[in-house]
């Protein structure tokens, strides 16, 4: 009767230690093993930002941009923010450079400029709010 018992309990101890789960996530909710989001970003590519060195006149908005390493040429389109009407089209010529808007000439204190590769397609976008 005692070799039962015995017998019972490693089996008991032997299930409970198979049935056991092995963690699949770090304390973050990240698989094991994963980095950190913010390990492997980078600065990105694209972008499009008002200048910090602005023009003497108040009209004219600077707008720094960047386009992706393969490229080289690209076009910004201002925008009407509120409906869908193209104002200026700004080709570019460079991979990372300045262009200029003057908003007398846009007519618009506040709009939106869309940046496009060479092909039309869709990269990134910025918003020109009046400044008071």
């Amino acid at each position: 009767m005692k070799k039962l018992y015995i017998i019972t309990a490693f089996m008991l101890f032997g299930s409970v230690n198979l049935m056991a789960q092995e963690r699949t996530e770090d304390e973050n909710g990240r698989p094991i093993g994963a980095t950190p989001p913010n390990a492997v970003a980078s600065a990105p590519a694209v972008f499009i930002q008002e200048s910090t060195t602005q023009g003497s006149s108040s009209t004219i908005v600077l707008l720094s941009y960047s386009l992706p390493e393969n490229m080289s040429s690209g076009k910004m389109v201002v925008f009407h923010p509120s409906i869908d009407k193209e104002l200026k089209t700004i080709t570019l010529s460079s991979r990372i450079g300045t262009a200029s808007i003057d908003r007398a000439e846009i007519g618009l204190e506040e709009f939106v400029v869309g940046m496009y590769d060479a092909n039309g397609k869709f990269m990134s976008e910025y918003r020109v709010r009046n400044k008071k």
